[in-house]
């Protein structure tokens, strides 16, 4: 799966970005993957 796929499809991440306020983009998909980004670190919390 693609992070592009992945961006789309995944409702965890998308809820994460969502609450982290910044856009599922394929860019934070790539990061949320390697746990990195505001999504990750909000998710993590």
């Amino acid at each position: 799966m693609t992070n592009r796929e992945f961006s789309k499809t995944d409702k965890r991440f998308v809820e994460a970005c969502e609450s982290a306020e910044v856009k599922p983009t394929v860019r934070q998909a790539s990061k949320w993957r390697r746990h990195k980004g505001k999504a990750w670190k909000w998710a993590k919390e």
